[in-house]
């Protein structure tokens, strides 16, 4: 009976591992979708539906488009650095990735512009999740984070010209601009400037309020912020506007992963019980789990994420699985490697979220607690704020709830997000985070969340607008300007 029940779980795994293997993506986005003949540039793609892998993924725009390199940031994620042939034909180009069984095709995804005719505007925003109050330096503008480039490509008569960045936030409007002069811009000049070198700023009212919002919460609120570049002469015409979006999604990204297993830039945790409890926090409602047999020559994690999982739950509802007995038995001395992925709705539609891979190997433990019959560490919840330490404990009781005398291993899980001693001192690090404490002995494990809340002084505000404009000559004087 153990058999057929096996049989008919791997058969059902197959087939529905095999939609996922030939599922048709969806190529999204483009950025930036033009560019100007004899250009070096680098393009963000960005997919739903696809599991991108370095193996076997190729990408084409046609004749006169050079792929110098790809880079697969994630499965749904494409860094492409282009060339475009100083004699490639002006007009869009179709993209074309291969990428193992699927084929995906946008028409029109990039132009091939000429410069000379008409002054043109090419805003390359560089695609960032989440930003943070601690990504900024006020004392040195120079390290704010890159956001945006803009090349400026004047035509054939010489100008003064001015850029002005406009920001704005899905539902709040505008929430300020910025401004550069380019004075003298000789005929047929290429100017590039990025988003640390505007000179001059003056904020809308709403921007009062998302400052407040990160003085309080130390990251920018989460939606489609609109990046817009207009050009204008000496006499204010405009002479050409581009804009882009990107989604910042802060801490719905995060999905923290907390048992079993070690990231995968680790050695895999050795786990003894054959039905593990699969562990995770987030601020999504609804998880699938694929978890992965690790093989042999499989040596980074686009490869792992690539072969058929031997197990998938969708639509989890909580923060947990048990690993059931229908499932494909876990095999001794075998690694596995398992992640979870979500779904966030935003403007553009339903965004796919992954966390990182967790690995594991199966084997007998060394270590036996029979008489241990609960084991829980406290407090369970707290909040903490950045920088700041707490004390945590493990209570474990036997059958006469008396306590049993032992010496946990402590983790954090992110583990670049705190720091803990071996005898449960917890330190927070700098980012708000929601993050887990783990204590583990044996085959016993328990978690605490901790609340990482912001900590900041109360003159940032301005700084922080000023950083993210990038001023590097008035950052610290507030107001308009």
């Amino acid at each position: 009976m153990k058999t057929t029940v096996k049989i008919l779980a791997i058969i059902w795994t197959l087939i529905v591992c095999s939609k996922i293997t030939i599922a048709q993506g969806t190529i999204e986005t483009v950025i930036p979708s033009e560019g100007i003949k004899g250009q070096q540039m680098e393009l963000v793609v960005m997919a739903t539906g696809t599991q991108f892998s370095n193996a076997n993924t190729n990408v084409s725009f046609g004749q006169g488009i050079i792929i110098n390199n790809v880079i697969i940031s994630n499965s749904f994620t494409l860094r492409i650095n282009i060339s475009i042939d100083p004699g490639a034909v002006s007009g869009s180009r179709t993209l074309v990735i291969n990428s193992g069984n699927q084929v995906l095709n946008l028409p029109n995804a990039f132009e091939v512009l000429t410069v000379g005719n008409n002054l043109m505007a090419i805003l390359e925003i560089v695609p960032v999740q989440t930003l943070y109050a601690s990504d900024f330096d006020p004392d040195n503008p120079a390290l704010a984070p890159l956001l945006f480039r803009v090349n400026v490509m004047n035509d054939q008569v010489q100008r003064n010209l001015k850029v002005v960045f406009s920001l704005l936030l899905e539902n709040e409007g505008l929430l300020g601009k910025a401004f550069k002069s380019l004075p003298a811009t000789a005929p047929l000049a290429i100017v590039k400037i990025d988003n640390r070198q505007f000179e001059s700023y003056e904020f809308s009212p709403s921007s009062r309020r998302i400052l407040q919002q990160v003085q309080n919460t130390g990251i920018l609120p989460a939606g489609t912020y609109t990046y817009k570049i207009e050009v204008f002469d000496d006499k204010n015409n405009l002479l050409a506007v581009t804009e882009e979006q990107n989604i910042l999604t802060n801490q719905s990204t995060d999905i923290v992963l907390i048992s079993p297993g070690n990231p995968t830039d680790m050695q895999p945790e050795v786990i003894s019980v054959a039905q593990p409890i699969f562990q995770w926090i987030s601020s999504a409602n609804q998880f699938d789990l694929l978890l992965f047999k690790v093989e042999p020559g499989q040596s980074n994690t686009q490869q792992i994420l690539q072969s058929m999982p031997v197990f998938k739950q969708l639509g989890i509802t909580g923060n947990t699985l048990i690993y059931p007995l229908s499932a494909e038995m876990l095999e001794t001395g075998k690694t596995y490697a398992w992640h979870i992925r979500s779904y966030i709705n935003t403007a553009k539609g339903n965004l796919m979220v992954e966390s990182p891979l967790y690995w594991f190997s199966f084997s007998k433990s060394n270590i036996h607690n029979l008489e241990i019959v609960s084991f829980k560490v406290t407090p369970e919840q707290t909040d903490l704020a950045t920088g700041g330490s707490l004390q945590f404990r493990v209570e474990a009781l036997n059958a006469q709830g008396q306590l049993v005398p032992i010496s946990p291993v402590w983790k954090v899980a992110p583990l670049s997000e705190g720091s803990v001693t071996n005898n449960g001192l917890f330190k927070a690090g700098n980012l708000p985070k929601t993050i887990a404490v783990v204590a583990e002995y044996g085959s016993f494990k328990d978690y605490a969340v901790v609340n990482i809340k912001y900590q900041s002084s109360s003159n940032t505000q301005f700084d922080l607008m000023y950083q993210l404009f990038g001023n590097p000559n008035n950052i610290k004087q507030g107001g308009n300007k």
